[in-house]
């Protein structure tokens, strides 16, 4: 019942926004709701620490606390099944372009976080375990076991291929029908870095480059040329609190977010030369960054609920929405809209006393017309 009253409050909330919308010539840059409608993804009960779906954006995919990978149709917000799980919480998740195969990693069990061994394979983890299924869960094919779990999944548009970074930043590319990586870049000794940390990472469309960023005393980017089989570190200016990455679907550009000043810095991949950046306007922490399948717009979400978009044309800022006031967890452009997924990060309130647990945040989906966002199409 007190998760309902959440809902309904964080719903008439949206509705309140939505009254106070000024005439369709205001500034871009005014913060203003979203209109496309706000659902609740109605049978969440864990923390959601990775978020994923199809191109299209049709059904959502989140890799839970609890192990359990679950569907959801983003149109009702209703659950559609649980695809499949592991037996400890889920770390990262990717899903392909139809949905027909999903891959996660994670642990291995509630109280078996994944742990450094000791002796010379000080690269092998304890605990963790990287899986791939078909996307109706119907059959599955585990990739790898205690080895360092992987920040990052990606597959490929086609069914065969996947992509991942672990947490001492080694990329690996996999064979998905032989289940064997058919090659590796080796990882990187970053000063200061936090090899538990999951900073954001990112690859282009056709998986030939990625990025990671690099938790560390002096910020910095790891990028991956799969082509050229090669590494190189792009240092980033001062340590103004990062936290967000993305690299464009050609693999030429690469946006950061810095939150000390709320702009996007836009780099070249190849030299690692800021190009230009754009103002996020007032606002909370970056939290996901998205660029639109063309290439030719971003999307940026905060962790108090409000969205960016930027025409990189006009290098403008061409609108600031505001969704539920709770991070947004996900961005996906497709033809009609912007979809972001926002929520699930955190308990709310006191543990019940009954089960000793506290509820979870809300797990919301919205959804923002492409005429609200003032792109160029």
């Amino acid at each position: 019942m007190a998760m309902m009253y959440r809902y309904f409050a964080v719903l008439c909330g949206i509705a309140a926004l939505a009254g106070s919308v000024r005439s369709a010539g205001q500034d871009a840059r005014e913060l203003r709701p979203a209109l496309g409608g706000v659902r609740p993804l109605i049978g969440n009960d864990t923390i959601v620490s990775s978020i994923g779906s199809d191109s299209g954006c049709d059904v959502i995919f989140t890799g839970g606390e609890d192990g359990k990978i679950r569907v959801w149709d983003a149109d009702s917000g209703r659950m559609v099944r649980v695809a499949a799980r592991i037996s400890g919480p889920v770390r990262s998740l990717a899903v392909n372009s139809d949905a027909s195969r999903v891959a996660a990693s994670g642990w291995l069990g509630p109280d078996n976080a994944p742990r450094r061994e000791a002796g010379p394979t000080s690269s092998r983890f304890a605990g963790s375990i990287l899986k791939v299924w078909q996307g109706d869960g119907s059959s599955g094919r585990t990739m790898a076991f205690n080895r360092p779990f992987s920040r990052l999944i990606a597959l490929g548009r086609g069914r065969e291929t996947m992509v991942t970074i672990d947490t001492d930043y080694r990329l690996d590319v996999w064979n998905l029908r032989s289940g064997e990586s058919t090659g590796s870049i080796a990882g990187a000794v970053v000063k200061g870095s936090d090899s538990n940390f999951l900073g954001a990472s990112s690859t282009s469309g056709d998986l030939r480059r990625a990025v990671s960023l690099v938790s560390a005393r002096n910020p910095s980017i790891l990028a991956w040329d799969l082509v050229e089989n090669a590494r190189h570190t792009i240092d980033l200016a001062g340590s103004e609190g990062y936290s967000t990455i993305a690299l464009s679907p050609d693999g030429r550009w690469i946006a950061v977010g810095r939150n000390r000043d709320r702009r996007l810095i836009l780099l070249d991949f190849e030299s690692g030369k800021p190009l230009f950046d754009l103002d996020g306007g007032k606002g909370g922490t970056f939290t996901f960054l998205s660029f639109s399948g063309d290439g030719k717009a971003i999307a940026a979400g905060d962790d108090l609920g409000a969205i960016c978009t930027w025409d990189l044309g006009k290098k403008d800022c061409t609108s600031r929405v505001s969704g539920p006031e709770i991070p947004v967890r996900f961005i996906s452009f497709d033809a009609d809209s912007l979809k972001c997924v926002s929520g699930a990060s955190r308990h709310v309130g006191s543990p019940s006393p009954t089960t000793g647990k506290a509820d979870v945040e809300p797990l919301m989906i919205f959804s923002i017309p492409t005429p609200e966002l003032n792109l160029l199409r």
